[in-house]
């Protein structure tokens, strides 16, 4: 079984990420790792969880690199942002928006890279 790969995110995108499924999440800005999984009763629970380093920063080298090695690129800014400016190739899933429906267009198989803001 192929294991599948991490989502690497921008600001707290990596905890509505894995929420949703995902099975491991990577911060791109990386000011603290996601929560630990919720304890709801009643609520799934994810199969596995990433606990490991998170990434404070992705450069544009590694961007272009994980997108030539297969990486989904999605903004997850509101549409409106998005239509004024986006990177190119990103998907606009606004986050307010994210859910199981609104990703099954992603491939679970191949990295999702998710950014709400540039530093330009």
């Amino acid at each position: 079984m192929r294991r599948p790969h991490p989502s690497i995110s921008r600001c707290s995108s990596a905890r509505v990420c894995w929420w949703r499924g995902r099975s491991s999440t990577r911060s791109a800005s990386g000011t603290r790792p996601p929560p630990s999984p919720p304890k709801r009763p009643g609520r799934p629970r994810p199969r596995s969880y990433y606990d490991g380093f998170m990434s404070r920063l992705i450069d544009r080298d590694q961007l272009q690199k994980l997108i030539a090695q297969g990486a989904q690129l999605v903004e997850v800014l509101p549409a409106d942002e998005y239509r004024e400016d986006h990177l190119p190739g990103a998907r606009s899933i606004p986050l307010r928006q994210v859910s199981r429906e609104s990703t099954t267009s992603l491939d679970a198989n191949r990295p999702v890279i998710v950014y709400c803001w540039d530093m330009s």
